[in-house]
């Protein structure tokens, strides 16, 4: 009798996610007084706004770009993270248009961050209002709120404004996602080989496409945004000539991404993961696999493993990337 023998297919699996660097999101915003004339009449100083703990949810558990539903009101306490609601409302806006996008890398190790920013338009209103307070809701006109802030003067002190009778009111609000150009190192140990990979994670080309800046006109996207762009994957690189500094991309072979799985957000637990898999015909180089690129928005990452991953025809691989807790800036 002849007897086949057929290989059994080995998993190279990690015993733990990777945690990516933390990305934080902050943000800003201004008011415009437009006359009936056309012209500005008047407008205040940039403020910072708090995102909410609705909002931080939302962004992890949402499949849709950011919300156009803008509001304005005369209420005067102080933002806090439990805020579902503003204070009084006045009026609501569901218009909401991008105007600028860009990155702002002051070098010298210290924080970067992409933006974008969005003009929300309140039509003219038939009696005047003191305004306090600005927010956005999330999803819909009737959703909660994700974003709360109290206008200010030059000195951060919180200030009201006069929305005078026939005026149009513009308020402009600004995403921000802050990055830090410092490395963060580990160890990541295989579960079946006990093989032990020290790690280095380095944020990745931050001023292109594959950064933090929004350079296609479109929302920025939340981390492993489930059924979202196509981009939140990983790929291997081998051979690597040079891993780049953080606004630097990779230099060397890119091979096939993983099959990628987004894992269920959790209510208030404010991270996310990713899993990729790679089938046994795939990503085997000789010297194995040293270097991968991460890919979710709202910045990519490079992954570095020393020593490289040895695989074969004969592995299936697969990584989870964990999204560190989510956090506001400052």
């Amino acid at each position: 009798m002849t007897h086949l023998w057929i290989p059994r297919t080995r998993i190279l699996e990690p015993k733990d996610a990777i945690q990516l660097p933390q990305v934080r999101i902050g943000g800003m915003m201004r008011a415009i007084r437009i006359g009936p004339d056309g012209k500005e009449r008047w407008r205040s100083p940039w403020s910072k706004n708090l995102w909410t703990d609705p909002g931080l949810n939302y962004w992890f558990g949402q499949t849709a770009a950011f919300s156009p539903y803008g509001e304005v009101g005369t209420g005067n306490a102080e933002p806090t993270p439990a805020d579902t609601t503003l204070q009084v409302r006045v009026a609501q806006s569901a218009n909401a248009v991008m105007q600028t996008y860009n990155l702002v890398d002051p070098g010298g190790g210290l924080p970067f961050y992409g933006y974008e920013t969005r003009r929300y338009t309140f039509n003219p209103v038939g009696v005047s209002h003191n305004l306090a307070e600005f927010g956005i809701r999330l999803a819909s006109p009737t959703g909660t709120l994700g974003v709360r802030s109290l206008f200010r003067d030059a000195g951060g002190v919180p200030t009201t404004i006069t929305w005078v009778a026939g005026e149009t009111l513009l308020v402009d609000h600004q995403t921000r996602y802050y990055g830090s150009p410092a490395d963060l190192t580990g160890q990541l140990t295989m579960g079946t080989s006990n093989v032990v990979h020290n790690l280095l994670l380095r944020a990745t080309n931050v001023s292109g496409v594959a950064g933090y800046i929004n350079s296609i006109n479109t929302s920025i996207y939340p981390p492993f945004l489930s059924g979202g762009p196509t981009f939140h994957v990983a790929y291997p690189y081998s051979p690597v000539t040079s891993l780049g500094e953080y606004n630097q991309a990779i230099t060397g072979t890119l091979l096939q991404s993983g099959t990628v799985t987004t894992v269920a957000y959790s209510q208030n637990s404010f991270y996310r993961e990713m899993q990729s898999v790679w089938a046994p015909a795939q990503a085997n180089v000789a010297g194995g696999l040293p270097v991968f690129l991460q890919q979710a928005s709202p910045g990519f990452h490079k992954v570095q493993f020393t020593p490289p991953i040895m695989k074969t025809n004969l592995d299936t691989l697969t990584l989870v990337f964990s999204s560190p807790q989510w956090a506001r800036y400052p």
